[in-house]
């Protein structure tokens, strides 16, 4: 983020905080650069895919605010790659009907372009300052996606396949890794993924994925450029993200580079797992007993996430299922113990129960059904393996 950036961004954001201590502000508006009317204005021979493609990207955000999705804005090819094709909406779109929309751009990528544009729109939260009562702005995230040109008119498209066209790309196994070139390509890394998914198929006997695409960056703000983020608030400079309906990883830790295990174990892991149907604390604890967290192998989370529980031991069980604790008390770490204790007690039949009767929400129940032990007893055996660690 650099700071013409930041200052265009200040002068974008300045009229939502005057609008703001007006009345609500608009949801969706144009940019002081974005001259979007259809009368007589200035003479710009672009002007005419200026206005169109405006009123797509306007007409496409209204819909979503709305609630409804209006998928035939968006390009067929990457509707069909990608079934979360809106690969910036995760996080540009966090509670969109009270988000002050501008669309500070909307310009071809070169001079003589006429079939591409580029649409930059900051999306920020407006509120209210609780002591002094006035307005506040909170910028969430700065997006970059492009609109093209096709027969039947122009279409919405994300940033990645325009990001990534002539980027390096190595096939092994079931996955496509696709090197930014900032990276340095890592053969023994990509071997090693692909055994990774194809032994955790086989142990968990699940089908193995047919197809994986994995970008490979050097950093958190360049995996997040690749997805079309110019800002956003993320969480760490290596943050990445994974789709795993869209099979589809974008990774931002130079460290684990080809090797990002614990993303890779949630796509192989989603039919066992269904993400929008299964809590995240299973989820997460799954990925993280077969690929480990944040970099370390899961021996090595389990050690520190003693020492963890040692500084703050009134976290147990029952506060991470319940998300009583102040800030992350561990669930990755947390909910991986909870898988294994209940495999060690009756194999995949018991993970399995697990994980189809946590599905209700009830994961105190699912618990017990899959361990035969009382909840107490459960907690118990999981508290006293989460502050001994991992056996030596």
């Amino acid at each position: 983020m650099t700071l013409r950036h930041l200052v265009r961004m200040t002068v974008f954001v300045a009229p939502l905080a005057t609008a703001a201590a007006q009345a609500r502000p608009p949801r969706i508006a144009a940019g002081w650069e974005l001259d979007t009317t259809a009368g007589p204005g200035a003479w710009n021979p672009q002007r005419g895919m200026i206005i169109e493609t405006w009123q797509l990207w306007r007409d496409y955000l209204t819909s979503r605010i709305r609630g409804e999705p209006r998928p035939e804005s968006w390009l067929a090819d990457e509707r069909a790659h990608w079934p979360e094709y809106d690969l910036t909406s995760f996080l540009a779109y966090q509670d969109l009907g009270r988000t002050a929309v501008t669309v500070l751009t909307i310009q071809p990528p070169a001079p003589d372009v006429r079939d591409t544009v580029v649409i930059r729109t900051l999306f920020a939260h407006v509120s209210t300052d609780s002591a002094g009562k006035s307005p506040v702005v909170r910028p969430l995230a700065l997006t970059r996606l492009y609109a093209v040109r096709t027969r039947a008119g122009w279409r919405l498209s994300n940033a990645l396949p325009h990001v990534t066209a002539r980027w390096t790309r190595v096939t092994e196994g079931p996955i496509t890794f696709i090197y930014s070139p900032s990276t340095r390509p890592d053969p023994a890394r990509r071997r090693a993924a692909a055994r990774f998914v194809d032994s955790l198929a086989n142990v968990f006997r699940v089908p193995p994925p047919k197809h994986i695409d994995y970008v490979v960056t050097s950093a958190g703000e360049e995996a997040y450029r690749v997805l079309g983020f110019d800002y956003a608030v993320i969480g760490a400079v290596t943050a990445g993200k994974t789709f795993i309906g869209d099979h589809l990883i974008v990774a931002g830790d130079a460290r684990q580079g080809e090797a990002y295990f614990h993303e890779l174990a949630h796509i192989v892991l989603a039919p066992l797992a269904p993400p929008n149907s299964t809590p995240a604390l299973l989820t997460e604890g799954l990925a993280t007993w077969a690929g480990g967290s944040l970099g370390y192998s899961y021996r090595a989370v389990l050690e520190q996430y003693a020492a963890f529980l040692h500084e703050h031991p009134r976290i147990t069980l029952d506060t991470l299922i319940d998300g009583t604790g102040s800030g992350d008390s561990g669930y990755r770490p947390g909910g991986a113990l909870l898988c294994q204790l209940v495999f060690d007690v009756g194999g995949l039949t018991s993970l399995h129960t697990l994980l189809v009767q946590a599905r209700s929400g009830d994961v105190r129940h699912a618990v017990e059904s899959a361990s035969g032990l009382t909840w107490a007893q459960f907690a118990a055996r999981w508290q006293a393996r989460a502050r001994n660690g991992p056996p030596r």
